[in-house]
């Protein structure tokens, strides 16, 4: 026999089932739109990794030195401070070397570069000026540009001096000889220590 008690359960039982919705896929204008917040949020860390490596390159030494002021500039890697000054000298001693390599480096020469000589064994305007404007020794040597061999050398030279005329080491035949005077650049209170040298073309006329 058929139980009517229990086809009307199931009955109830199947009234009961609720239907689930169907998820339906993501339309090509959903698609676009994460595609472009993905974009814009990698364009805000590729923009924030910019101007963080920009500070760190060009802002943050600044911000380093107007933190830590006159205590000098921390060294890479070893945590010292680069101090501004030269133990054992005083500001006017480093203002004065100063000047000095500034007055080393601008260093002036005077010298006829066409002497003439009325015998070969005789007196020439040579005119080699060390002016007083320069702040080291000189001396200038000179050498034929044939041979090399040197003809005259002035002795060493203070600023605030001059040579007018002056005989030659060797006495030469009448004409005109090419050659090169040296003038060569001494510190003024070390006997042997050269600071430079500078060459100049000469020309030199013997008349008899």
């Amino acid at each position: 026999m058929i139980d009517a008690n229990k086809h009307e359960t199931d009955a109830t039982n199947l009234t009961g089932i609720q239907s689930i919705p169907l998820v339906e896929d993501p339309t090509e204008e959903e698609e676009k739109e994460k595609h472009k917040k993905a974009l814009f949020i990698l364009l805000l860390l590729i923009i924030g990794l910019t101007l963080l490596t920009l500070l760190a390159r060009f802002a943050l030494p600044g911000i380093i030195n107007m933190l830590i002021g006159d205590r000098g500039t921390p060294m890479a890697g070893f945590g010292g401070m680069i101090q501004e000054g030269t133990p054992g000298m005083s500001l006017e001693e480093v203002r004065a070397a100063r000047q000095a390599a500034a007055d080393a480096a601008s260093f002036r020469i005077k010298m006829n570069a066409r002497p003439v000589f009325e015998k070969g064994d005789g007196m020439g305007n040579l005119f080699i000026v060390n002016s007083a404007e320069n702040a080291l020794d000189m001396e200038a040597e000179i050498r034929m540009d044939d041979t090399g061999a040197l003809i005259y050398r002035s002795g060493r030279m203070k600023p605030n001096t001059f040579v007018d005329e002056d005989k030659l080491q060797v006495s030469l035949p009448k004409g005109e000889y090419k050659a090169t005077a040296s003038i060569i650049t001494y510190h003024p209170d070390k006997v042997d220590e050269r600071i430079g040298q500078t060459d100049i073309g000469l020309v030199i006329t013997v008349k008899s």
